[in-house]
């Protein structure tokens, strides 16, 4: 199962908790891969890249995947700055991910639109 989580404000120590707890509970409910989308994240210092580095952590330790869309200049140069280009699977958008998962289905496999994905808003304090 495919969950997008939208991002909305700056990641920081405290909302990167946050994001963790979130991942680590849709990771519980059955996803499979989550994706964060980064387009309203205004900001990102180191912390709140250690709470998507955890979050990465966490979704391959129980076999899932997480990619990130969408990331704003700050935040994109902080992503290439830190190598985590080289980590993260970085799409331009919601589409262009969606665009790349369809294209690693099997052939015959079920497509789910990419509107009906869950998605899950989750604000900054």
């Amino acid at each position: 199962m495919i969950q997008i989580i939208e991002f909305d404000g700056r990641l920081t120590g405290s909302s990167g908790r946050k994001l963790l707890e979130v991942v680590g509970q849709s990771l519980g409910s059955g996803m499979t891969l989550i994706l964060i989308d980064l387009e309203l994240t205004s900001f990102a210092d180191s912390s709140g890249l250690a709470g998507l580095v955890r979050s990465y952590k966490l979704a391959r330790e129980a076999g899932a995947k997480i990619a990130l869309c969408s990331p704003q200049i700050q935040v994109a140069c902080l992503l290439e700055l830190t190598f985590m280009k080289k980590t993260f699977d970085i799409f331009d958008d919601r589409q262009d991910f969606y665009n790349n998962w369809v294209k690693q289905l099997p052939k015959n496999a079920p497509v789910l639109p990419l509107n009906d994905f869950q998605v899950l808003r989750l604000k900054a304090n």
